[in-house]
């Protein structure tokens, strides 16, 4: 049977923590509740409710920087997506099942909490697929180069 989870990465190199029907939230550089200001990006990701007013674990978190490179938690810097290991990703969606299957016409949607088929309004999303299963940045995965908005 297949199964699909969600999990996010608290510490070490291995998935310790699953979402459990919850999701996640994003707020500013200092931590849970700070907003984020009109034009910028998260820095910081944690588990939350729906209203983002339960703080749960928190979780890493890749800080949009340009086109194609992200700040890894309190980095002074960003590195390039192919270069960010599977471990220090802030969402890892595992799709598994007891033999080898293809799956095709997969989505991620982001929406508006209401309507599937309604985007998030007022903020602008940034996601990137990374493969990437070394321990080390230095080699390259072969996941997404650059943010898809």
């Amino acid at each position: 049977m297949a199964t699909l989870k969600f999990y996010v990465n608290t510490a070490g190199f291995n998935y310790d923590l699953e979402t459990s029907g919850s999701g996640l939230a994003f707020f500013g550089d200092s931590g849970f509740g700070e907003s984020v200001a009109v034009g910028a990006y998260q820095g910081t990701t944690y588990v939350s409710d729906g209203s983002g007013a339960t703080q749960g674990a928190q979780g890493k978190n890749i800080k949009w920087i340009n086109a194609c490179s992200g700040q890894i938690g309190a980095a002074s810097s960003g590195i390039g997506l192919k270069a960010i290991p599977n471990y220090q990703s802030t969402l890892n969606v595992r799709f598994t099942h007891g033999t080898p299957i293809q799956t095709q016409n997969v989505e991620l949607r982001i929406y508006d909490r209401s309507d599937i088929n309604e985007p998030a309004v007022g903020v602008t999303t940034k996601v990137a697929e990374i493969i990437h299963t070394s321990q080390l940045q230095g080699p390259y995965g072969s996941g997404d180069e650059c943010w898809i908005t």
